[in-house]
């Protein structure tokens, strides 16, 4: 993703407390799937 691109020094939208880049980085890690319960 070019730095321009959903900038991370901005709200993605009006009266969003998360920026371009944090809202990418969630529905990525979300789609990934990440398990909810870990082993050790």
């Amino acid at each position: 993703m070019r730095a321009d691109t959903k900038p991370n020094d901005k709200p993605y939208k009006d009266g969003a407390c998360y920026t371009g880049k944090e809202h990418s980085w969630d529905e990525a890690f979300g789609y990934w799937g990440a398990a909810h319960t870990h082993y050790y």
